[in-house]
């Protein structure tokens, strides 16, 4: 197999201090673009989370700016839903005098792109939802808990409208285990790819 070339590096926005975490996806014949937008990595002001938008991939413009009082908004994550939305699940991250006091994670939903619902909190405090894939009118992900027991970190996910989601089963894998996203083969095999920040900090894949 032919391994991938770079064929060209190009920067699309640069109107924030600290712009990190994007995600992208094609929707209704537009690319869009999101990110958290603050001054620093963690820490300082919260982040908002910025939508931008092209046509080609190469003009970039701003499509909306989505904000929450007293909340870090943090890695947006693009899915479309069953019934052509565009949702963005999010990070929310409340912090007091820079101590980290809690998290849930938001969801928001756009016809357009530009014009978004309120962040809605989603699953239970703690949880860290960090993607969504839809599947056969279903969203599923995988949600980590920081500070939970030693294979509890990891829960599977599901939910038919993007707001109301239930745990499937644990994920019992050990060395720190927390980003995941989910993809499906299709035959439907659900395939998991996971980030691990302790032992050897390989990551890991599943399937189901």
């Amino acid at each position: 197999m032919d391994k991938p070339v770079l064929i060209e590096v190009r920067k699309i926005w640069d109107q924030a201090e600290h712009s990190a975490f994007t995600d992208l996806i094609r929707f209704k014949d537009y690319w869009f673009c999101t990110f958290r937008e603050a001054d620093s990595h963690v820490g300082g002001r919260d982040g908002r989370i910025r939508v931008i938008t092209s046509s080609d991939g190469r003009d970039w413009a701003s499509a909306a700016l989505i904000a929450e009082s007293g909340v870090d908004l943090r890695d947006p994550k693009l899915s479309v839903t069953p019934d052509g939305r565009l949702m963005i699940v999010a990070g929310g991250s409340v912090y007091r005098e820079r101590q980290l006091v809690g998290r849930q994670p938001r969801v928001c939903f756009s016809a357009d792109g530009r014009d978004w619902t309120a962040p809605m909190p989603v699953c239970e405090s703690g949880d860290w939802l960090w993607r969504v894939t839809w599947h056969d009118g279903v969203a599923w992900g995988v949600s980590y808990r920081a500070g939970a027991p030693e294979g509890k970190v990891l829960a599977l996910m599901r939910s038919t409208d993007g707001l109301r989601y239930e745990r499937v089963c644990p994920l019992e894998l050990t060395g720190r285990p927390n980003e995941t996203t989910l993809r499906f083969r299709p035959d439907g095999t659900m395939l998991a790819l996971v980030r691990r920040e302790a032992d050897n900090r390989h990551a890991m894949i599943g399937s189901s």
